[in-house]
């Protein structure tokens, strides 16, 4: 496990690109963020109209590729997010948003094409 680098707080500016600790976090987010930073990342995976900046850096977009890569495929994963919505009222319906974009949209290619991430 690396340390952070010099860069502004990952609560206010998200996962920073010249970090290799950000680095981490964005191939493990389930794993490694803390519960603001992970509330956080979340928010834009289910609001992205609210958040028009989104990704704010390559890491950024690699932890929500990588958060809803694996909230397609592990019921734990899926249940800690809908936990998470409904802890922070993100959502009305999870059910509903989940069936839309990851069952629908999330498929066959990176959640953020802009960012030059592709699907492992």
């Amino acid at each position: 496990m690396s340390s952070h680098s010099l860069h502004p707080d990952t609560h206010e500016a998200g996962l920073a690109d010249s970090c290799d600790r950000c680095r981490e976090h964005a191939e493990e987010p389930l794993l490694g963020l803390d519960e603001t930073n992970l509330t956080n990342l979340v928010a834009r995976l289910v609001r992205r109209e609210d958040y028009p900046d989104t990704p704010r850096s390559l890491n950024e977009a690699l932890a929500l590729d990588n958060l809803r890569q694996a909230v397609e495929g592990n019921d734990k994963a899926r249940y800690r997010l809908r936990t998470i919505i409904q802890d922070h009222k993100l959502l009305v319906d999870f059910d509903r948003w989940y069936k839309r974009e990851v069952r629908i949209l999330g498929l066959g290619g990176s959640a953020y094409p802009h960012s030059g991430l592709e699907r492992r």
